[in-house]
This record gives C-alpha cells, structure tokens and sequence, in this order.
C-alpha cells in the first residue's frame, strides 16, 4: 500500500513581512477531499478531481477498494479532466485555469504547462483532445481551442467559436460534436487555413425540444442526451448531414437531470444528477432497449467504460463502481468515498472532525500532517454547517434537524448520543462550560444545557433582528454575527431568559463572522474586520479596524498569538499581526484553491485547519508566528529532509508554480482585490 506521505505534492509559501529580518513562511503540510469534480481512465489506473488535487488510483482489480497511487496539488478546483498519451489535461474553476500533467510515472505526475483564460472566463463544460489541441466547451461561450503540441507551453488561441451554451463536446475524425443546450447540436468541421492555427467552420445544426446534455460519436454513430426526448441516435456518417436512426425513451417527458452518455459494444450508458445509470442495449438503433436502471447515492456527474465495469463519480461522494458483467443486473463493486465539500472543522489531538453538508459528520485520524485517513462517518438526514468539540463530544449543527451530539472520546467507537431540535435551522454551535449556544439563523439564538451530552435540555431562547449565523460566548455575553442586522450583543447571565442589550453596526452590515480573544470581540462585514472592547458590553467600543471599500466578503476568523486569521472571498486567507490592535497591520495573503467558498479556520498543535468548502481541509504551517507549529523542526529527521539540505521544499521544484500566482503580497497602503 503506498503511503500518503510520499504520495502527495506539497506547497511551500515563503513571505516577506515587513522587514527583512522578519521573514514568514507558511506551508501547506497535507490536504485531503473536495468536490470530485470530473474522472479518467488511465491504463491501470483512474484520475480523479479531489477539489484541487488530481489524484490517481490504482483500479487493477475494480471489484476492490481503489488504492491511492498519488495526489498532485494544482491551483484551483478541478472542473474537467482529459487523458491522451501519458498527459492529463485538466481545467480549474478559479481563473478557468488550463493545466497539463504529465501521467507517465503515475506515482509522481509532474506538472508541465498552465495558462489562464485570456478573458473573463465562464464556466468550462467540457473538454476534448486531439492531434496537438485541445477543444473547450466554455458556458455561454463556445467552443476553445488551445495549442498543446508543446505540453510545456499551452496557447489559447482564437476567441471562441460562438455557441449558446454548450454542454458536452466531442471530437471525432475531424470534426467537434457539441451539445449545445437549447440550441440543440451544432458540428463543426477543423480545418487548418495555417498548419498551426485550427479553425472551426459549421456544417451542420439542429434544434432539439429542450436541452442537448451530452454527446457521444463513435463509428459514424451520434449518441445523444436530451432532456425531454431521452436518448436520440444518429447516423452520422456523413456529418454534415446527421439522420435520426432512433429514440430511447419512445414519447414520453424524460427529464431526468441527464449529466453524461458514453458507448460500448452496442450498449449506452446514461447517467444523471439524481443518482441513476441507465444500460440501454442499442445493437438495433432503431428499436433501442432498456436492460437495467441502477440507483446509486448521490448526483453522478460522468460515467466512463472499461472493460465489463462503468466508473462515475459523485461531486459529493466520489468515485463509485458498477459491475455489469450481466447487463440487466449491474450492481456496484467499489467505491473510493472523497469529503466532497467541506463547512466545518474542529480538533483535538489527531482527529479533526467535520461537517459536510448533506454528505453528515465525519473524523479523521491525522497521524501526521501529510498522513490523513478517515475513520468515520455518519450520514445525517439533513445538512450539517457548524460544529464544536468540547470534553470528547462533538457538537454538531444540522441545519435542517438542530443540534445532533455525538461521543468521540478514545477507546471506544463515535456514536450518536443524542438530538435536540430548537428550530427549523441551526447553522453555529459554540460550547462554554456545560451549555450549548446555537445560532439559528431567522430564530435568533438558543441556549441548550449539555451537562448530560446524552440529555440535552432547553433552557432558553433569544430571537435577534437579522439572520444568525455564528456565535461567540465570553463571560455573561454571547456575540451573534446578526448578518443584515450587524453585530448582536446578549446577555446570556440567566439561560432561560437570554436578553438583547446592545448591537454594533458595521460599515457594511452583513456580518458573517465573530470570535472572542483577550478580552476583544473582532467582527467580519463585508468591509473587513472590527475589533471591540468588552469592558462594556452593552456600550462596545471600537478599538481598531482593517477595512476596505472594495465590497469583499468574509466568512470566518480565528485569533491565536496576537495573530488573526480572515477567510475572505477570493483574497483567500489573511494574516494579520493583532498585537496592538488598534492597529492590525496585514502580514500576508494565502490564496487557496476554492477561497471564493466559506472557509473555517481552526488551530490545534500550532496548525491550522482550514475548511475550504469545495476544495477540501487545508493543513497549513507557519514560522515565525509565537507558539505555532516550527515547520523546521516537523521536518527534521523525516524521510530524507534534513536541516542542511532541505529545511523547507522549493516551491518552483517540487511543486511547479510560480510563488507570484499563489500569495499576494499586500502593500498596506494599497486596498485588498475587489470582487468582480
């Protein structure tokens, strides 16, 4: 079994303070799930999108658990992924990113050549290579054709064919097929007026009733997915002229959600977002035939063929595979479960535990940083968002069922103790003492009494004006982050009858995120980041702020050391020195894949964990920073690094990006990025 430490690619971020004998380094020490955004087969093997990390599986025997070869970080979450002759084509959602990696060592993929989209990107649906370039399916877009004769120097090259909306693509002998949404299908022949310069010249369209999903040509033979007809064949043989041969289903309304059609030896395989496969036998095209309908969990995105077993993968849940050695009886053989997206995080000593969303709570042993095995998992009929572990009980928030507790201490198996339902939605859970606090979005907050984890008790509630959506406790006050209503201030002294008794408003309003530290209350708007004294709570005075007035959003803080951790839309994750806090002075920027998406930043043994949404849990490392975790003694005596000859990896040679795409270094007196 290959271990994850020397499997996986790592990220190592240096950053100049603010002076040079003040230099800070943070690196990424281990990552592990994300949203499986696409797979492909390759040889043996099956690559997978983890959030940002291509990851290779070994599928010699498909009817037993894959076995991780590899992970490779690239720079945003993987969209599409395409294999041709030993490389991986690979499309990212932040920057609509075009990365190839070179598969020919799978236990080591090397990154060869990136390239960003020339305009502001859209939504890329599809990918497709051949002889030298490659073809994108780009949302409201068209089609785009990049230049990958050299793997090290992709070229974008003309603007877009113009499409509608295409949703699936494929290139066949010369021509690219596109599903083109509501505007049917259009066919474009490749011509070359110039040997190096391809150019798409229509030759053929149609109109379908709805929506063209997919699209699949082998043989002179057109396989269609339309979301009201079904399953439409064509003979195009001639593609300039495409004729219909048959319809499967035959009349009625087949919306189903349809996300991908593939073919083998006379059979098409269909599947959907609402987690079916359909096997349809079409060895007469005219009269096609359904063998088997199989349900699996979760919203399957695509469905490759190899030999007698169809691989899909879940955005959620990851990759599944199904046997259908006999066709009217597929039944599922493995499965390689992935977090999907990730909301919440806590920890204690080597578990990290999480929230999912729908996917349920799940913990993980982390041996080491780069060493993360998953050890359990519940599925909760609802969706999980907030979560606090207090004296070996995990206090989850289900936004949908209240608050479900669960007992993780040692030596024994995690298990569901106990639920208590307060309202319709409970997003945030923070625990003092023997009580819970919950932060229920329109209903205000309630206090639970947890002396028994395995009985809860009700004890009070506290309806605020806004939404709440997180919550902080220090002495008798609890601190809601209202959102349109600003900061909330209660006095939580006697828990049955919890009283509003001030609010703080923000530049902005919208205030997502609150944290206690020192005897300070530092709130995220919009804008950026306050900080409050408490010495007056129903009076609360403001000591310091770093702000901006590029209409950014912030979705989490944490305040370990004098220093502050901002989870900020697409700025990523800012550190800021809060020694003095009057005036907190930015120290760095660390974009991570995915950072458009709520973040939840936690610490324990000088790292931290970062919830990252659909790019997975981050394990970062800082130096430099009073009582976290010294990156160079983590190192010291492991593998084959050493203090004189690799205390930290090299950026450039291990990991192939330019240090400049990954941290933004922030001039204080230039304002942080704005939104788009």
């Amino acid at each position: 079994m290959n271990r994850y430490i020397v499997s996986i690619l790592f990220l190592t971020l240096f950053i100049s303070a603010n002076s040079p004998s003040e230099e800070m380094k943070v690196k990424c020490l281990g990552h592990w799930g994300g949203s499986c955004g696409d797979i492909a087969l390759y040889k043996d093997y099956i690559c997978i999108g983890e959030g940002p990390s291509l990851t290779l599986l070994d599928i010699q025997n498909p009817a037993t658990t894959p076995t991780l070869v590899s992970k490779t970080m690239l720079k945003g979450i993987i969209t599409n992924i395409f294999v041709s002759n030993d490389m991986a084509y690979v499309t990212h959602y932040d920057q609509n990113g075009f990365q190839i990696v070179d598969l020919a060592n799978p236990a080591a993929p090397q990154l060869l050549g990136y390239v960003t989209s020339p305009v502001f990107p859209q939504e890329i649906n599809g990918i497709h290579v051949e002889n030298g370039f490659a073809y994108l399916a780009e949302w409201l877009k068209g089609v785009r054709i990049i230049d990958v004769r050299d793997p090290n120097n992709p070229v974008w090259l003309s603007p877009p064919t113009s499409t509608h909306g295409p949703k699936g693509i494929y290139v066949d002998d010369g021509y690219v097929y596109v599903a083109d949404s509501s505007e049917g299908v259009k066919i474009f022949e490749i011509q070359f007026p110039t040997p190096d310069k391809p150019h798409l010249v229509m030759k053929s369209g149609f109109d379908t009733p709805k929506d063209a999903s997919d699209i699949f040509v082998t043989s002179g033979t057109m396989y269609l997915i339309e979301s009201e007809l079904g399953l439409l064949i064509y003979d195009a043989q001639d593609p300039t002229s495409p004729s219909l041969r048959g319809v499967y289903p035959s009349g009625d309304p087949w919306e189903k959600y349809f996300s991908h059609v593939s073919c083998q030896d006379n059979k098409v395989f269909i599947s959907n977002t609402k987690g079916y496969l359909w096997i349809i036998d079409v060895s007469n095209p005219k009269t096609p035939v359904l063998k088997s309908e199989i349900a699996i969990p979760g919203a399957i995105e695509r469905c490759l063929i190899k030999d007698h077993y169809v691989f899909t993968n879940d955005d959620n849940r990851g990759l599944h595979i199904i046997d259908f050695s006999d066709p009217e009886h597929p039944f599922l053989a493995s499965e390689y479960g992935i977090a999907g997206r990730i909301f919440g995080a806590s920890v204690f000593s080597n578990r990290v535990f999480l929230t999912t969303g729908m996917e349920g709570f799940r913990i993980l042993k982390v041996n080491r940083p780069d060493e993360i095995i998953p050890i359990y998992t519940y599925e909760i009929d609802g969706c999980s968002y907030g979560l606090c572990y207090k004296d070996g009980f995990t206090y989850v928030a289900d936004m949908e069922k209240g608050l479900k507790i669960f007992d993780v201490r040692p030596f024994k198996p995690p298990a569901l103790v106990s639920t208590v339902r307060v309202t319709d939605y409970t997003r945030n859970v923070f625990v003092q003492d023997h009580l819970a606090y919950l932060a229920n979005g329109d209903y205000g907050i309630s206090i639970v009494d947890v002396t028994s984890p395995e009985n809860p008790v009700v004890k009070g509630s506290c309806d605020t004006p806004g939404r709440a959506l997180e919550i902080a406790v220090s002495g008798n006050y609890a601190y809601v982050a209202d959102f349109q209503a600003d900061l909330q201030i209660v006095d939580i002294s006697d828990s049955l009858h919890p009283t509003l008794v001030a609010d703080f408003p923000t530049t902005k309003g919208l205030v997502m995120g609150v944290c206690c530290y020192k005897d300070l209350v530092y709130v995220l708007d919009g804008c950026g980041m306050y900080i409050l004294d408490l010495k007056d709570p129903s009076d609360p005075e403001i000591v310091g702020a770093f702000l901006s007035d590029t209409g950014r959003y912030n979705y989490g803080i944490s305040v370990v050391d004098d220093f502050a951790f901002l989870a900020t839309t697409h700025d990523g994750l800012e550190v800021l020195d809060v020694s003095d806090p009057s005036s907190p002075t930015l120290k760095m920027t660390i974009f991570l894949p995915g950072a458009a998406s709520d973040m939840d930043v936690h610490f324990n043994r000088g790292l931290a964990y970062i919830a990252n949404k659909s790019g997975g849990l981050f394990i970062l490392g800082f130096s430099h920073i009073p009582n976290l975790y010294n990156l160079k003694d983590h190192f010291l005596g492991i593998e084959e690094v050493n203090e004189e000859t690799q205390p930290y990896l090299d950026v450039n040679k291990d990991f192939g990006l330019d240090i400049s795409d990954i941290i933004t270094i922030m001039n204080p007196d230039v304002d942080p990025v704005s939104e788009p």
